[in-house]
């Protein structure tokens, strides 16, 4: 087993390293990167669909109307209704107006620039209160284009350095940061768990009966369910404040390890003792027959 530890344990190294790389690096920035993507064929998508000649409701709360397209962009005659209060729009007015993305937050706004008018209902129904407004903009909410509430980076987002930037500002805030804790210690328990996992198959798989590689095969479902039972349990516990935030990500790949050498070092002696038992048995018969007198 020891030897046949050797190659297995290098092809372990070599997916940690790489699951450390995509953990650390990739990770972080592609799902960053697919939130960019994401607002960009949004936003993209919600601008070419505002034509002109027909009302746009695609905004919570708005309808946009304009009568005709720019030739450098932007639209000219827009109507800019405000439907949040049923019954009682608030309606601007304006010669001119665009649509401006905001690709390093993530917004998206109507700007309606130089003099617009607002008509807001006033209190008696069916009279409107006029007022004059010079570049008017209006923020559409974030959930609206991204579908979530939450579009800056979260955990799985997040860099090292975020993740420990994260960190400070909420110990500041004098709050728990154990998810940032967590995630960060987990970019590295991973990888680790490759050679753990590469002990505990090594020492399951190694039988010298037939019928013991279906056991094996049982039991390495059985390594995998108690992993991330330790897993939920640590982290739930991290949670409640009973267990170290640092070392909550670590306990299965410690348990774990424990358990894959004790277990190599029994494989080891049984499949020694397996090796030499015909050579015992051997010596034996030859020294029974060296003594057995001849006829």
């Amino acid at each position: 087993p020891v030897r046949l530890l050797r190659p297995i344990l290098l092809f372990a190294l070599v997916c940690g390293a790489a699951d450390m790389y995509v953990l650390v690096h990739l990770v972080p920035n592609a799902n960053q990167r697919f939130l960019v993507e994401t607002y960009n064929l949004v936003a993209q998508r919600s601008e070419a669909d505002i034509k002109p000649g027909l009302f746009y409701e695609g905004f919570p709360g708005k309808v946009l109307y304009v009568r005709d397209s720019r030739s450098d962009g932007g639209w000219t005659d827009v109507l800019l209704a405000d439907t949040s209060q049923p019954g009682r729009p608030i309606v601007t007015l304006a010669d001119r107006g665009y649509l401006q993305l905001d690709p390093e937050h993530r917004q998206v706004a109507i700007v309606l620039p130089g003099d617009s008018v607002r008509y807001l209902p006033g209190e008696e129904d069916g009279v409107y209160d006029t007022s004059h407004a010079k570049d008017f903009r209006v923020q559409i909410p974030a959930a609206s284009v991204f579908g979530t509430p939450d579009i800056g980076r979260g955990l799985a987002e997040m860099s090292i350095a975020e993740l420990r930037k994260a960190e400070a500002a909420k110990r500041a805030a004098g709050i728990s940061p154990h998810p940032e804790i967590m995630q960060r210690h987990q970019m590295f328990s991973f990888p680790v768990a490759c050679p753990v996992f590469a002990l505990l198959g090594l020492a399951l798989g190694v039988h010298t009966r037939k019928d013991g590689k279906l056991g094996g095969f049982a039991l390495g479902i059985g390594v995998l369910f108690a992993y991330y039972g330790f897993f939920a349990l640590f982290q739930n516990l991290t949670k409640g404040g009973h267990f170290p935030a640092e070392w909550a990500r670590w306990v299965p790949d410690i348990v774990l390890g424990f358990v894959a050498i004790a277990a190599l070092v029994s494989r080891t002696k049984r499949a020694g003792a397996a090796m030499t038992e015909p050579l015992r048995k051997s010596a034996r018969s030859a020294s029974l027959r060296s003594k057995t007198p001849a006829a």
